[in-house]
């Protein structure tokens, strides 16, 4: 049986997962999202905030998906 990973709530910052907390593996230092017309790449990291480190996925990069050219009609 394999084991189960273990998850935590981490925030986005900017892109289009902007302020949302999904559940992300602890192991995943890059997330990429799509939506169809584009892929986001995020990173983690951590913000320093006084005494307390908070950990983060940055917003990196934002690329195209090739189109298919076609025909409507």
């Amino acid at each position: 049986m394999p084991r189960a990973r273990h998850t935590k709530s981490v925030e986005f910052l900017g892109g289009p997962l902007d302020g949302r907390r999904p559940l992300v593996t602890l192991h995943d230092s890059t997330i990429a999202y799509t939506d169809g017309s584009f892929v986001y790449v995020y990173e983690r990291g951590e913000i320093v905030e006084g005494p307390r480190v908070r950990e983060v996925f940055r917003f990196v990069q934002q690329v195209p998906l090739p189109r298919r050219e076609g025909n409507d009609g």
